[in-house]
């Protein structure tokens, strides 16, 4: 909820904004939109490094909203993983993403409590165990 990490997270949204509305919009623009997104999130990094011991302060609207931010971050993790399944057309699909929506709630409570090294670190292993699966049982 620093200032400098929000600064960040809102130029990654943008650059992932950008990247969806270039992927439905087409092929031929994903590659350059790809590049423009990259640049912003590298801009964003850079100015995150340098602000990041100065602009500490949690501004007032984060804490005020910070439920509603968990809730809306763990239902977009959920239909972020959408494209994981090869046919989605009925209404009643969106049951198949309710794993991993449940599992950004999990990922939400563990970057609150634990750290957003302790999310990322979850989050890896679990990707790591599914993957295995997957290999080891096609």
């Amino acid at each position: 909820g620093q200032l400098a990490a929000l600064r960040f997270a809102g130029i990654a949204w943008i650059a992932v904004g950008l990247m969806i509305i270039a992927e439905v919009l087409g092929w031929a623009l994903l590659s350059s939109v790809t590049g423009i997104a990259l640049i912003l999130i590298l801009i964003g990094f850079v100015q995150w490094l340098a602000t990041r011991k100065t602009e500490t302060r949690v501004p007032d609207w984060f804490n005020k909203h910070y439920g509603k931010l968990v809730w809306g971050s763990t239902i977009a993790f959920g239909l972020v993983h959408i494209p994981n399944y090869e046919s989605f057309g009925s209404p009643l699909d969106l049951m198949l993403v309710a794993s991993q929506t449940i599992g950004g709630l999990v990922l939400a409570y563990t970057r609150t409590r634990l750290g957003l090294g302790a999310a990322i670190v979850q989050h890896a292993a679990f990707n790591l165990m599914v993957l295995t699966e997957a290999t080891a049982y096609g």
